[in-house]
């Protein structure tokens, strides 16, 4: 399974290149990034997830679900993509957040064989914690 994980990745591995410069390229600060949240929430669309956008109360936050329709385990990964103020992408959440999505991806190709539900959480810090 790990060869079929590799491979779905490498596979896909310059349009996850494309969407990581997209987003880098594309700074947003926290709570604004929408081009971002757009931008990943498409490419799981693509993939089979099921996509929430705007959870939490946070416009920009997202959840999805890819579910094998099978008993098994539930596995979850929450990822950042946003910048930080006058410097960006320095912080690496535009590669953070694709590779994530890479992973669930990659990961989504086998669920489907061992059964169980993967979920992808999208942004979920609040205002007040970010400030922090």
């Amino acid at each position: 399974m790990k060869q079929k994980i590799s491979s779905i990745i490498e596979q896909n591995r310059l349009n996850f290149y494309r969407v990581s410069q997209h987003i880098g390229t594309n700074p947003e600060l926290g709570h604004e990034e929408y081009i971002a949240c757009n931008t990943l929430t498409e490419l799981l669309e693509e993939n089979g997830f099921q996509v929430t956008k705007e959870i939490c109360g946070l416009k920009t936050a997202f959840e999805a679900v890819f579910d094998s329709g099978k008993e098994g385990p539930k596995i979850g990964f929450m990822a950042e993509y946003d910048a930080l103020p006058q410097i960006g992408h320095a912080c690496g959440h535009n590669l953070i957040g694709t590779t994530s999505v890479a992973a669930a991806i990659g990961l989504s190709e086998v669920i489907n064989i061992v059964g169980g539900v993967f979920m992808y959480m999208g942004h979920l810090l609040k205002k007040q914690e970010v400030a922090k």
